[in-house]
Parts: C-alpha cells; sequence; structure tokens
C-alpha cells in the first residue's frame, strides 16, 4: 500500500489513484487480509470536526480517499498538494471495481439504504455490468443487536468479497470499523449516497460533473432544499475551519499531527 498521506485537519489522506486502488483491493483479496476504504470531503470535515471518536475511526481505516474540489483546492495548504487524479469516491471507484469483480468473479455485497434501495440497485448495476455477481443485499437501518448480527451472518453465508456500505458518514465508517473482524469479506467500503444516486442514474451524474469534480453544483441543482445549507453554511465553516487549521500550523506549536 501507498505510504504516501497528506495530513489533512487531521485524518490521514492517502494519495492513490484509482489505478493503484484496485490494485490494491485485488492483493488484499489474494491474500485474503483486510482492508477498509472510505473517503473524505468538506462535508466530512464539518461532521466528524467536534467528534474526536469519529475522528479516530477514520484515522483506523487503511484507507481514506480524498474527495471534492474543496478538499483538493486547499491541500497545498497542509503539504505536498493532491492532484485530480488522486479524489474519487463510491460513484468514481464503483465501476472500476465492478469491472475488476466480474474479471476475478467476486461477489458483492450491497449494505445501505433505506429499505428496497439495495435490492434495486442491484437489479441496476446488474444490467449495468454484465457478468457482476451481486450475492446479498440489506438495507442499512440496522436498530438492534439481533438486526446487526443477521446483517453479519447473511454477508458471511453470502461468500462476499467485497462488502459496498451506503450508510451515509460516519455511520458507515463506525459500522465497518466495528464489524470488520466479524465479516469474511476481505474488503469493505463506504460508499456514501451510491446506491440512491445509482437507482436514478446508473453514471450518478453527468459527465461536465465528472470532468470537473463539480458534483456538488449537480447535486445541489437536483436537490436545492435539502443540501443548500450544507453548500451555503457548510462550506463557509468548511473554509474558516481550513484557515484557522493553517493559522495554528503556523503559530502555535501545539497543533496536532498524527504521523501516518
Amino acid at each position: 500500500m501507498s505510504a504516501d498521506t497528506l495530513d489533512y485537519l487531521g485524518i490521514r489522506l492517502n494519495r492513490l489513484t484509482i489505478s493503484e486502488l484496485i490494485e490494491e483491493i485485488n492483493s488484499c483479496v489474494a491474500e485474503q487480509h483486510r482492508l477498509t476504504v472510505s473517503y473524505y470531503c468538506s462535508h466530512t470535515a464539518n461532521i466528524i470536526r467536534k467528534n474526536k471518536s469519529a475522528r479516530d475511526i477514520f484515522n483506523s481505516l487503511d484507507i481514506v480517499a480524498p474527495d471534492g474540489i474543496a478538499v483538493l483546492w486547499t491541500s497545498w495548504l497542509f503539504g505536498p498538494s493532491l492532484s485530480m487524479e488522486n479524489l474519487f469516491r463510491g460513484d468514481i471507484l464503483g465501476p472500476f471495481v465492478f469491472s475488476k469483480a466480474i474479471q476475478q468473479g467476486w461477489g458483492i455485497y450491497l449494505l445501505g439504504g433505506a429499505p428496497g434501495v439495495t435490492s434495486t440497485a442491484a437489479d441496476k448495476l446488474c444490467n449495468a455490468f454484465p457478468g457482476l455477481k451481486i450475492v446479498g443485499t440489506h438495507h442499512g437501518y440496522l436498530r438492534s443487536v439481533e438486526q446487526q448480527q443477521a446483517v453479519i451472518d447473511d454477508i458471511n453465508h453470502s461468500d462476499a468479497t467485497v462488502v459496498l456500505v451506503g450508510m451515509g458518514q460516519p455511520a458507515q465508517e463506525e459500522w465497518i470499523v466495528a464489524n470488520k473482524n466479524r465479516v469474511h469479506a476481505p474488503v469493505l467500503m463506504g460508499m456514501g449516497g451510491y446506491f440512491d444516486h445509482v437507482i436514478k442514474r446508473i453514471d450518478c451524474y453527468p459527465s461536465w460533473a465528472y470532468k470537473w469534480r463539480l458534483n456538488w453544483v449537480y447535486r445541489l441543482m437536483s436537490e436545492p432544499q435539502r443540501l443548500w445549507r450544507r453548500y451555503t453554511f457548510g462550506m463557509l465553516t468548511f473554509c474558516l475551519r481550513v484557515l484557522w487549521a493553517k493559522f495554528e500550523l503556523i503559530f502555535h506549536d501545539d497543533y496536532v499531527t498524527h504521523e501516518p
């Protein structure tokens, strides 16, 4: 695994390309080594800014991929700048994982979303990626210990290779870290709202949004009432926090860093 990381607001972000991550996944599957993966964007930073346990959870993941143009543009403040090829999340990574899964015969398990979402997403994905083996699905509303255990049993009985977890942040990362040693599948990945997006359109976003990493613009246009606060007040909060962290880094010896 690449040891090249960036300490960004106390979170270790990995500098990987998609091809490097796919190769890492393939290697871990072949050697039956555990691999936990998720992503980090400006919204993630706002969610976990006052939550030390959430920060610890993110830093216990094997790979945290930077996501979003805001993280890219501000990364130079904390070290060598990230590049566009280092940015990805579930909707960008998913097709590459599915192509490799078809090639290698991996079984994919979808966990998350409201009841019915993952089963619908599974149908859409199997139609879009002929030969893809989705070996099980389950919604993400796990409210009891019994439900948690039932899902883990279902995953283990399905003989899944990769478990895609779409519960939103930081719930999905908490689930991954809490259950990584109980699940037999070697690879667990946080996917955010990927399943919800897939049932609307298989490529999630139009080509211009992918090209310029302006997915947030498309989402804001599509769901203005739900997302306007996140992309106005939320982005302002993020920018202020980044500037304050840089100020502390320059002027205070007690700025906390986390060694890779």
